[in-house]
């Protein structure tokens, strides 16, 4: 795949971001920030303000926005913009978790992996029945050496999801340390 920003639907443009700023002498470019309202809320972690999408959203409220016949999530094409192209496999990353957030300084790079990291340790989890105390008794309770189905059934989740727990395939960002 080649570099350039990053289609909604997660393929790659043919063509970088340059490349298009170069062809339509910027038109594109203005076009997409008249969309952005900088005088979002304040983020209380972050201490600046949010930019706030004003243009099409997608399902899940995430910005969109069309030119030359593809459509790009606002989010990464702003990070693209400011910060270079993301590599293959890399998408932009909300720091202060606002969907219509574009602020450049408000998004990283990273996987869906970081993503679902993130978004676990900051207990947004979408469908997430576990908690980090739970996760912990888990591997407790592995260690002491109870059936992974048994511990399963005693959290409401498939065996599969305790295994991946205690091989460390999921929540990997807690500390799993035994407690004292």
């Amino acid at each position: 795949m080649g570099k350039g920003p990053v289609h909604a639907k997660g393929s790659r443009a043919h063509r970088t971001y340059r490349e298009y700023q170069d062809e339509d002498n910027l038109s594109w470019e203005r076009r997409f920030w008249s969309r952005v309202d900088k005088n979002g809320p304040i983020h209380p972690v972050l201490g600046t303000k949010c930019w706030d999408w004003r243009g099409q959203t997608m399902v899940g409220g995430y910005g969109q926005f069309s030119f030359n016949g593809r459509t790009y999530t606002a989010h990464s094409l702003s990070y693209q913009m400011a910060k270079g192209a993301l590599t293959p496999g890399q998408g932009a990353l909300h720091k202060c978790d606002r969907r219509k957030c574009v602020n450049p300084d408000h998004l990283f790079a990273g996987t869906a992996k970081d993503n679902a990291e993130d978004m676990a340790r900051k207990g947004r989890a979408a469908g997430q029945k576990l908690t980090a105390d739970d996760v912990r008794e888990i591997i407790v309770a592995r260690r002491a050496g109870i059936r992974a189905s048994v511990v399963a059934r005693m959290y409401g989740v498939c065996a599969n999801t305790i295994g991946d727990i205690t091989r460390g395939h999921t929540w990997s960002h807690i500390d799993k340390t035994t407690p004292e």
